[in-house]
């Protein structure tokens, strides 16, 4: 067989095995249907599937419900075409569904259809209303009324239309010019650059929430807002009449937000009246005014009402003057109040069924990306007259005492129903160690219990929470061998003893076998463990260093690819990774390392990094791959130390490109995707300068900050590009042109630098692409292939 046959046969074998692991349906959502009696009736999950032929993540919905032979899918999937959400409303008898429709140029332009059972009651356009709908991720929100009569959510403004020097100004519907804006319709100001949230959020600019009157078929922003605020996460209060909101400030500038949950936020409670309720208020206020004021300058004045008028006159000015001297102080605004103050962050708010208890997470003030968080909980209404009363349910944990024990709060985010219909308990999940652990809170006594099921393999399977109502919750489940199982959770609210959650567990859907058996059959025969990687009980945070290792199935020593992660505040954790199965079936181990500095290990494990990268997470690194290099079986080694590869993407691919720099006799291959190799640079270029003084130990980052020498100096040293002389290892590089966390300057220079310097190294560069490049599934195949390709010839 020549070269290019055997390529050609190798590219058609890797083609499979993506399709085959990497294109099963993945559950990405699910929703609990209740009767009258409590009992779950019906389940709706929400899957994602690539699709290779159409390059496109393919989304779909099936129903299951309980029969006599157990739970089963009712009816087949239905593929949601052109849908970016479902919103049941509160009572299930109303859905919501958003349609994504044709762009008006560069404006996208949604439809709400609302439905009730088999019927569409109205479609909603929000064509010329307002520009892009965060219905997911750090803005997304989208909330029901209690009376189903309206529905809020978080969009960005209009942006304005501005002429250039040789356009005319826009003509009104009424054939006059359009003057309602001089300054916005200046042509000087048709190019003026306008801020954004950075990656993934480049068209987020100022988001606002937004209110659908159902009947009367209107969108309208809400009308009274503070200024200089993005607004996500919106929620109704229980009783209808206001608005939560979490609010970012916008100045001094928009940093990042992106994989962040301690940028600085609060919860707002505000007014949603809209800008034409306000106005017809108004009138009628006026109106209103104008025949009291008639009716008083009818009758004669006396000097005692004279007197009784200037007194009032010179009462309403100094109301007036003292109303002025209080507008800096936000609670004190009639149509906004801050709820959360005395908080640096506040994300995810959450009614109790109750409505007295609005539970979120909170920070403390760190410069990181990613702190240990509070759960915290506000009584409802707060009194009118004095600040919220909130307690902390629980604390962020400094260190657990010991291994296993409980590390914090580590969500990304919490389910939109989250409470038992006791309003007491909140079931949720957090990472925990390197587990995705679902844990029952109660809020009366403030402790908490892990849910853990029959199914969970050896302890070690991830679990994550899809919906809670009632007292049933719904758990999906996956290890780094097996897909999505899901399962529904009956909880025995009862107090009992010991640390675990009593309660019924069922498997209502299995996980999806990979269709080809080879594949199936092989990736079944792997094995994988969670590893406690020793450190000098001298070293900060000693027991914090955990890697996940997998192995295939052979009687023979295995390459290993090492994979450090993110972040560097992010973490693995034993689900299922399509890309670390197709290492496995071609017969790789792989170790993912939860360095120091990861989260699900406590605040302290958190904080020993920053000032440090580039050497504590190089030194975790290579003290997971001695542990690992050690491992035997029945008296051989488990791994060949001759063909050991290392891969990692943006903070991962950073240690990544330090670690074949600092010991290049150690690896036989290297890829990454968007690496930090130059933070010099990236400080200039990047969505969130502040990471690159903080992690490397500067930490008076402010907005304005004018590196010193000493400062360049620092960054520098802390940067791959200072070991770039020594590497000897090929290197693949994969870089998103768009990416706006880490610039593809930083690939592509690196890349220049170890060829004109005779190394060998290949770049790849994807134009549509952003920082994670999992945009397309064409992206992802080309990715993971050419890595794939890269390690095997070596």
């Amino acid at each position: 067989m020549d070269n290019k046959t055997a390529s050609d046969s190798k590219d058609a074998e890797l083609k499979a095995l993506f399709k085959a692991v990497g294109c099963i349906p993945f559950v990405t959502e699910g929703t609990l249907h209740t009767g009258t009696d409590g009992k779950v009736e019906e389940i709706r999950l929400s899957l994602s599937q690539k699709d290779c032929k159409t390059n496109t993540n393919r989304k779909f919905q099936q129903y299951i419900a309980k029969t006599t032979n157990g739970w089963r899918n009712v009816g087949k999937p239905t593929h949601l075409l052109k849908t970016a959400g479902i919103f049941p409303s509160p009572s299930g008898n109303l859905v919501a569904t958003i349609l994504n429709g044709d762009s008006k140029g560069d404006i996208p332009v949604c439809h709400i259809v609302i439905t009730k059972d088999s019927e569409i009651l109205t479609t909603i356009s929000t064509e010329g209303k307002h520009a892009k709908m965060f219905t997911a991720d750090t803005f997304g929100g989208f909330s029901w009324s209690a009376d189903e009569k309206k529905i809020a959510y978080i969009a960005d403004p209009t942006p304005p239309k501005l002429p250039n020097y040789f356009e005319e100004k826009p003509i009104s519907k009424k054939g006059e010019e359009n003057q309602k804006d001089e300054k916005s319709e200046d042509p000087g100001n048709a190019f003026q650059w306008k801020e954004n949230w950075g990656e993934i959020l480049y068209d987020a600019h100022s988001p606002k929430p937004f209110i659908v009157d159902i009947e009367k078929e209107s969108v309208e922003m809400v009308a009274s807002l503070p200024q200089d605020v993005s607004f996500g996460q919106v929620i109704w209060t229980p009783d209808g009449k206001s608005i939560i909101c979490v609010g970012w400030p916008e100045k001094p500038r928009r940093l990042g937000i992106t994989f962040y949950n301690s940028r600085k936020s609060s919860l707002y409670l505000l007014n949603p009246t809209t800008e034409s309720d306000a106005k017809k208020s108004s009138e009628a206020k006026k109106s209103s005014d104008n025949k009291a004021s008639e009716s008083r300058s009818s009758e004669p004045k006396t000097s005692q009402s004279k007197a009784s008028e200037s007194k009032a006159s010179e009462s309403k000015a100094a109301e007036s003057q003292a109303s002025e001297s209080k507008s800096s102080e936000p609670t004190e605004v009639k149509d906004w109040v801050i709820l959360t103050p005395d908080d640096h962050s506040a994300l995810n708010p959450r009614f109790s069924p109750d409505g007295k208890s609005l539970a979120y997470l909170a920070t403390d003030k760190v410069w990181f990306h990613h702190s240990t968080s509070r759960l915290r909980v506000l009584s409802f209404p707060p009194p009118p007259s004095a600040p919220p009363v909130t307690i902390t349910i629980i604390d962020v944990v400094r260190a657990p005492a010991k291994k296993g024990d409980f590390p914090g709060l580590y969500s990304y985010s919490l389910p939109n129903r989250v409470w038992t219909n006791d309003s007491r308990h909140m079931v949720f999940d957090t990472l925990w160690g390197s587990q995705w652990g679902v844990i029952c809170v109660d809020t009366k006594t403030k402790t908490l219990k892990r849910l853990t099921g029959a199914a969970n393999i050896h302890g070690l399977a991830s679990l994550i929470v899809l919906d809670v109502v009632g007292n049933n919750v719904l758990i999906k489940e996956s290890t780094p061998i097996s897909t999505h199982q899901v399962h529904l959770v009956k909880l025995d609210l009862k107090e009992s003893e010991g640390s675990v959650m009593p309660g019924s567990w069922e498997c209502v859907r299995s996980g999806v076998p990979i269709r080809d058996d080879k594949h199936r059959n092989a990736l079944a025969d792997c094995s994988f463990h969670v590893a406690s990687i020793p450190l000098d009980a001298k070293e900060p945070s000693s027991n914090a260093l955990e890697a996940i290792v997998v192995f295939p199935k052979t009687n023979q020593p295995c390459p290993l690819v090492l994979r450090p992660h993110g972040g560097p505040h992010g973490g693995v954790a034993t689900t299922y990774n399509w890309e670390h199965a197709m290492l496995l079936l071609q017969g790789f181990a792989v170790a993912a390392i939860n360095y120091r500095g990861s989260i699900g290990f406590g605040q302290d494990a958190l904080e020993s990094l920053p000032g440090n990268c580039g050497r504590r997470d190089v030194d975790d690194c290579m003290a997971t791959l001695k542990h690992v290099l050690a491992m035997e079986k029945d008296g051989k080694k488990l791994i060949d130390p001759a063909r050991v590869m290392v891969w990692g993407g943006s903070h991962g691919g950073f240690l990544t490109t330090h670690l074949i720099g600092q010991f290049p006799d150690t690896f036989k291959a290297a890829a990454v995707r968007n690496p930090v190799t130059n933070i010099v640079f990236m400080a200039t270029e990047t969505d969130i300068p502040d990471w690159c003084y903080v992690e490397c130990g500067i930490k008076n980052f402010e907005e304005g900050h004018m590196p010193t020498v000493e400062d360049m100096v620092k960054l520098f040293k802390a940067s791959p590009i200072a070991y770039a002389e020594n590497i000897k290892t090929p290197l693949l590089i994969m870089l998103g042109l768009k990416d706006l966390r880490v610039p593809p300057s930083q690939g592509i220079n690196f890349h220049r630098l170890l060829k004109a310097r005779g190394k060998i190294t290949k770049c790849h560069t994807y134009p549509e692409s952003t920082h994670s490049l999992m945009d397309s599934v064409r992206t992802q195949s080309d990715v993971v292939i050419n890595i794939l390709k890269w390690f095997l010839q070596e």
